[in-house]
């Protein structure tokens, strides 16, 4: 993940400008926040007490912009007990921490999680994007699982193909090449098994814009899930990665079917 550490990438997608209108860029503040609606939903409608929320490879807090300036956002600041973001760049790190500075329940950590695990445990593990940017991803899911009873994926390359495809890719602003991995849903499903996960798809159930930013109550049936059991549940999940875009709202939660205690009942 090397590629990452740049400044000249992370400010050329806007991850050091959330705050402001990007030139020539308009949707891509709207972008940012709708990407994370359907996960604030589920949480919304998974916890009623407030939230330790670990946020892998978060930037400079594009989740955390959309609880805070995203108005009708399904839930808001105070629900979150602890919010944590890890990243691998600097200068996201820095920015976060001098944009979030008021709240003493914001941490941002650089940290290379290839390389470095993470110790603290949080109520839910949300990964946009990032784990096919890992050399390890697996390694790192497993230390994941360690720390929370839900991992939630989106925007996460996997498909209906026999193995992991291991590809790379430079955007602009890199100055070298990061690998990218286009995950097998049969490995993927059989590694998080091994460990007592269930993969459960969170998908959406509206995409107009008016309504996704609807604050809607914990009762209100605006998310489903299916267990990825099928093939016609591997087709949805399909139907998720549109990995660029990232707005189909439908994301891959790993559900630790047997927990050591039940801290959210």
């Amino acid at each position: 993940m090397k590629g990452w550490k740049g400044k000249e990438v992370v400010d050329n997608l806007g991850y050091l400008n959330l705050n402001n209108n990007f030139p020539g860029h308009a949707p891509q503040k709207e972008r940012h926040y709708s990407r994370h609606l359907t996960f604030l939903r589920w949480l919304n409608r998974t916890f009623s007490k407030k939230v330790k929320i670990m946020d892998i490879g978060g930037g400079s807090g594009t989740l955390l912009h959309t609880i805070v300036s995203c108005e009708n956002s399904p839930i808001q600041i105070d629900k979150v007990e602890r919010y944590t973001c890890y990243d691998l760049n600097p200068y996201c790190v820095k920015n976060g921490e001098e944009t979030f500075k008021e709240y003493n329940n914001i941490k941002f950590i650089e940290q290379d999680l290839d390389n470095h695990p993470i110790q603290e445990k949080a109520d839910v593990v949300y990964v946009d994007s990032t784990l096919t940017m890992f050399e390890k991803p697996y390694d790192v899911l497993y230390n994941l699982f360690n720390v929370s009873d839900y991992v939630v994926l989106n925007r996460t390359t996997i498909d209906d193909i026999p193995r992991d495809i291991k590809k790379s890719f430079k955007w602009d602003g890199m100055l070298e090449e990061s690998v990218l991995w286009n995950f097998s849903i049969h490995k993927m499903k059989k590694f998080s098994e091994s460990y007592g996960r269930e993969m459960i798809l969170i998908k959406g159930l509206t995409h107009s814009k008016n309504s996704a930013h609807q604050n809607l109550s914990p009762n209100e049936y605006d998310i489903q899930t299916y267990r990825c059991e099928t093939p016609g549940h591997f087709h949805l999940l399909q139907q998720a990665i549109d990995y660029f875009g990232g707005n189909t709202g439908i994301h891959i939660m790993l559900k630790n079917t047997k927990p050591g205690t039940d801290p959210w009942s």
